[in-house]
């Protein structure tokens, strides 16, 4: 929505269409993000949520959860692709860790339309400190399961693996993390993993590489090609096409060549 500001003595007006809940607040506050970019809100909002954030009490489940959302890199964060991963119940936990504060939706710049899922700063340290439990209130008190039977929920970034076979991770504390989450995996075989010289981390499945694998080598028996034209020749993600030639290359299989051109080795 677009307003406009009429300049006048010691202040300005508004006009245009604004939400209800701005027109009725009678006051608002303005924040800065970044360099040219601002929030509105209604007063006091601000202040209110993170006050009551620090105050609650967040159950196993909910910080789970926030330490989950917190491994998403922020631009990877948005709604649409978030809720994707989540089970219905993980849903019902991300509304409570909005209500409390922990979580924010974020509306602005490429973000205005579907926006995305904002962690605030005093939500963020407490899920790198995740590991001590809020005690779990009494009358939702559980018997405690067999080692055997409890079993951890799986992350956004091993459910993304699964679903496409592969994974670029950017941050050295991510790349362990998942290591340490995919480690009997990567022992039977089923997943690889290595860092590259671009400084990033390569994850890719064994099902994906022998197919995506056999497509790709496929194509450059035709001619050298580079990662742009392999991925739109044997319509294979780019970002998943980048992952694979970088194992494939690591194995000897292909070869870079100059300008960045893939060949068999």
């Amino acid at each position: 929505m677009e307003v406009k500001i009429t300049k006048v003595n010691g202040g300005a007006l508004l006009s245009g269409e604004m939400p209800e809940a701005l027109l009725n607040s009678g006051t608002l506050e303005i924040f800065e993000l970044k360099k040219g970019a601002y929030l509105v809100t209604v007063k006091g909002f601000v202040g209110n949520s993170a006050e009551h954030g620090q105050k609650a009490r967040l159950l196993p489940n909910e910080n789970e959860l926030l330490r989950k959302l917190s491994l998403i890199r922020f631009e990877n964060r948005v709604p649409e692709e978030v809720d994707q991963t989540l089970s219905q119940e993980e849903k019902k936990t991300l509304a409570s860790l909005i209500s409390k504060g922990f979580v924010e939706i974020f509306h602005g710049r490429k973000y205005k339309s579907g926006g995305v899922y904002n962690i605030p700063d005093f939500a963020y340290s407490h899920a790198k400190e995740y590991g001590m439990q809020p005690a779990v209130p009494a009358q939702e008190a559980k018997p405690e399961q067999p080692a055997a039977a409890r079993q951890s929920p799986k992350s956004a970034n091993l459910i993304f693996l699964e679903k496409n076979g592969w994974l670029i991770l950017e941050s050295e504390q991510d790349a362990k993390y998942f290591g340490n989450e995919t480690a009997e995996a990567v022992k039977a075989g089923t997943v690889s993993g290595l860092k590259s010289f671009d400084g990033k981390y390569y994850f890719i499945t064994k099902k994906f590489s022998e197919e995506a694998g056999a497509r790709l080598k496929k194509s450059l028996e035709k001619s050298e090609k580079t990662a742009d034209e392999l991925a739109r020749e044997t319509n294979i993600p780019a970002e998943g096409c980048r992952a694979l030639l970088a194992h494939l290359g690591e194995s000897g299989d292909l070869l870079e060549k100059k300008k960045g051109k893939y060949a068999l080795a």
